[in-house]
């Protein structure tokens, strides 16, 4: 399954007015139950990150199994700046602790050359090449032997950590 955004941005996240209403808790509970479904996606998952990815849309963008992006891309999570939690914990599984650390601690966001050199992102493209490089490379997992891919996900999801569970 290859994921994308539609226009020029590939998810900006949380809406922010959602959070000026007090309710910080109360849609963070929310997003877990969204985060663990995409977390532990049965079938292989592509971002093709055509745009800002960024808070939310950055922790979409690395519960990916794959993640391509455009040279228009651009990661983080700014919303340590307001005061938000950022997903330190996904962020340490797809970076290391190091650059985990400092994107969740700064709040700066990453062009996807930067994302490249960090491992957040496997290629960068130009974006009129981006669906079409995401649709190949999807193209090649569903040409792998009946249940293959499915059974590396599986195995993928059975040993990642349990990082959004109740």
């Amino acid at each position: 399954m290859v994921l994308t955004g539609a226009g020029p941005v590939f998810c900006a996240g949380f809406d922010r007015s959602e959070f000026a209403e007090g309710g910080m808790e109360e849609v963070f509970a929310e997003a877990i139950e969204y985060h663990r479904r995409v977390f532990t996606f049965a079938k292989p998952l592509i971002a093709a990150v055509n745009g800002p990815a960024l808070g939310g849309g950055c922790d979409l963008a690395a519960m990916c199994d794959i993640r391509l992006a455009a040279t228009t891309a651009l990661f983080g999570q700014p919303q340590v700046r307001f005061g938000a939690a950022a997903a330190y914990d996904l962020m340490r599984v797809v970076l290391g602790s190091g650059a985990a650390r400092e994107m969740c601690l700064t709040g700066r966001t990453y062009a996807a050359e930067e994302a490249l050199a960090i491992g957040l992102v496997n290629c960068v493209v130009a974006p009129e090449e981006l669906v079409d490089v995401a649709r190949t490379l999807a193209g090649e997992v569903a040409s792998l032997p009946e249940g293959v891919a499915e059974a590396a996900k599986r195995d993928f999801v059975a040993r990642q950590p349990r990082l959004f569970e109740s």
